[in-house]
């Protein structure tokens, strides 16, 4: 069975509310449109990049290793600061890095 599936998980949360911002941003600014688009598209490649690392850190979070830890918490403090849902899902995702599962390395394989 594959570790930190729950943290797998909320991160592929994340990014699925973070793909329906991005419809409703660019659907909200077509409603309004605006005269600049090019802060539009600054933000989309943002945000793109934001749903790229949560879909990078679901599938590494599932080997268990340090650096994948590492980069989840990076995530999961940014993520506190989107309030209120962010906040909710930041705190779910710390309470899974407290139960973070280890993967195999090769030291305690030889033990």
């Amino acid at each position: 069975m594959k570790k930190n599936f729950g943290l797998s998980r909320a991160h592929y949360v994340v990014a699925i509310i973070t793909v329906l911002d991005v419809i409703y941003m660019i659907y909200h600014y077509m409603a309004i449109s605006g005269s600049s688009s090019t802060y539009l598209l600054g933000v989309v490649i943002g945000k793109m990049v934001v749903i790229g690392l949560h879909l990078y850190a679901a599938k590494r979070v599932l080997d268990g290793t340090k650096n994948s830890r590492y980069i989840s918490l990076f995530l999961t403090v940014f993520l506190l600061f989107a309030f209120p849902i962010g906040t909710i899902l930041g705190v779910i995702m710390l309470f899974f890095l407290y139960k973070w599962e280890k993967g195999l390395d090769f030291f305690s394989v030889i033990k």
